[in-house]
């Protein structure tokens, strides 16, 4: 008698709405099993919740762990509702069906009692004209949920969201609507008042942090949260619909920005916070500024993105000096928002302070102890093989004593040959024995000779990057962009600048750990890395972290 067949289970719910969806799948799933007489193993049961059908393969853990459980023979049989319960998205479903089958398991939906078959064209035609009827389903969805939020904005209703200075309300169960909020309407109005009457941004939020004013998520204000209300057109009653959608990109579910010609927009008088005549000034402003350009890109230097500021755990970029030319670097928070937002104030020279770090970071990396830790690292590394080279020579050792032994079989058989007429025989098969023997002798001599390589070329990374490193601070510093990526690969995370007093003159002391390992990174670096230490390859050569790297700065605060 036959074994009964060993069943899995796949079930998957897309959202909370479907309250019962997930447990209902699994039960009848269950039934459909017991009726059919096969066993079901509860490790078998793959199932993800809130997870759309729109999800990647390769993003789906239950559907990896499925795959993997097939191919290694764990279940017969796989049951699930429909077909579309494995991925709503054409490709994904194809490919997953595709290493089931491959995997010898057999596919049944519980919904119609049907078998999934791809044993023939019109099998697999069946099987992708499904596939294609779920993700034409969820893109239906999508576009009725679409025009379920238009529906609702038009009729005054609240589609999603909040926004400073209104206010969300509940009228019945499934009705929400906004109104004027009383206590952060003045605010938006102070804030329209002051731009229009010639105070920057800056001024703007340090001025309504002084007054202990919270901004919309708590916060001190910034200079950008000031921006961001002065150019929404909500505030002059004007609504804007539509202006983003969710899209899938390479299996992820992504917001993207919808062209401005497909928006929807709506007047709500009632929801108007600031005059016509203020929004008009306000938007006169903003556009006197851009026609005079501004003050350009924003500066950067090669601490840019590397640099927090330990008092905020904001970001430290360059911001203007005090004579508006030289360029220094500060805390971003302190620069918008004031010493309210954060105490830091410390401003460092940006060209000064670029070299000294470089100088410093190269310095670290030079340091006697981590050479020789590179040095003993690279003449280990060609004495060491990976895993699949010491396999492929253990192998050939083991085939060269198996040819040997074959070889020694036949000559003691021609010794002890009684029959004469044999002899030819196991001559010509001794001969061939012997051939084989030469063949994977000169194949483990080859292998020998590799290792032989790579412990040289171990040594001599050590050497180059001892010589490199010493060209660290001029690579670093001559194209700030890539010196800012390049340093960034050296740094297990960005430094901590640290506000201090040495001899009374304000300082700052940067703490972080330096990696040296990301001297051998490659990536987006535009290879300056590779111009410092080549080649890659060998990571194992270097530590991973430098702990406690820290450097004072010399050059005196501004």
């Amino acid at each position: 008698m036959s074994r009964p067949l060993r069943a899995a289970i796949l079930a998957r719910r897309s959202t909370a709405r479907q309250e019962d969806s997930l447990d209902r799948q699994l039960t009848e799933a269950a039934r459909f099993i017991d009726a059919k007489g096969w066993t079901h193993d509860p490790q078998h049961t793959f199932f993800m919740d809130h997870v759309s059908g729109a999800v990647g393969l390769a993003l789906r853990s239950d559907l990896q762990a499925l795959i993997a459980a097939a191919q290694a023979g764990k279940f017969d049989v796989l049951v699930l509702r429909i077909q579309e319960r494995a991925s709503r998205d054409f490709f994904d479903q194809m490919t997953f069906f595709k290493a089931i089958f491959d995997a010898g398991v057999q596919v049944h939906q519980y919904s119609d009692g049907r078998e999934v078959k791809a044993g023939n064209a019109i099998e697999v035609f069946m099987l992708a004209t499904n596939a294609f009827v779920g993700q034409a389903e969820r893109e239906r969805i999508r576009d009725r949920c679409r025009e379920t939020a238009f529906n609702k904005a038009r009729s005054g209703l609240v589609a999603g969201g909040k926004r400073y200075g209104h206010r969300n309300v509940r009228t019945g169960p499934k009705s929400v609507v906004q109104e004027v909020h009383p206590d952060e309407a003045p605010v938006v109005l102070r804030i329209f008042t002051d731009y229009a009457a010639g105070s920057g941004l800056r001024a703007i939020a340090r001025s309504l942090n002084e007054d202990g004013i919270p901004s919309p998520r708590g916060r001190p204000w910034q200079s950008s949260a000031v921006r961001a209300i002065l150019t929404n057109p909500a505030y002059a009653g004007r609504f804007s619909f539509g202006k983003r959608r969710k899209a899938i990109v390479a299996g992820r579910k992504v917001t993207v920005a919808v062209p401005e010609e497909l928006w929807e927009s709506i007047d709500f008088p009632h929801l108007r916070i600031v005059p016509q005549e203020l929004w008009e000034a306000t938007a006169a402003r903003f556009a006197r500024n851009k026609r005079r350009g501004g003050s350009g890109p924003s500066p950067r230097g090669i601490l840019t993105g590397n640099l927090r500021c330990s008092a905020c755990g904001g970001r430290v970029y360059v911001v203007k000096g005090h004579d508006a030319v030289t360029r220094h670097y500060g805390c971003g928070t302190y620069n918008n928002g004031g010493r309210v937002a954060c105490a830091n104030g410390t401003r460092r020279p940006q060209r000064q302070l670029d070299e000294q770090v470089a100088r410093q970071v190269q310095q670290a990396l030079l340091g006697e102890d981590l050479v020789e830790q590179v040095v003993a690292r690279a003449a280990a590394l060609g004495l060491e093989q990976s895993a699949e080279q010491q396999a492929e020579l253990r192998s050939a050792e083991r085939r060269l004593q198996e040819a040997q032994k074959r070889r020694d079989n036949f000559v003691a058989a021609i010794g002890g040959a009684e029959d004469p007429s044999a002899i030819p025989g196991l001559s010509a098969a001794c001969v061939e024995a012997e051939r084989k023997v030469t063949q994977v002798r000169a194949h483990l001599t080859r292998l020998h000779q590799q290792r032989t390589e790579n412990s040289q070329e171990g040594r001599e990374l050590a050497e180059r990057y001892r010589a490199k490193l010493k060209d660290l601070p001029a690579l670093l510093l001559e194209d700030v962009a890539r010196g800012r990526e390049a340093l960034s690969a050296l740094l297990a995370e960005p430094l901590a600048a640290v506000p201090i007093e040495v001899d009374g003159e304000a300082r700052w002391l940067f703490q972080g750990r330096l990696r040296p390992a990301g001297i051998l990174a490659g990536g987006g670096n535009g290879g300056l890395i590779q111009r410092v230490v080549t080649p890659t390859g060998f990571e194992p050569v270097l530590p991973g972290c430098i702990n406690g790297f820290e450097l004072v700065s010399v050059i005196p605060a501004s």
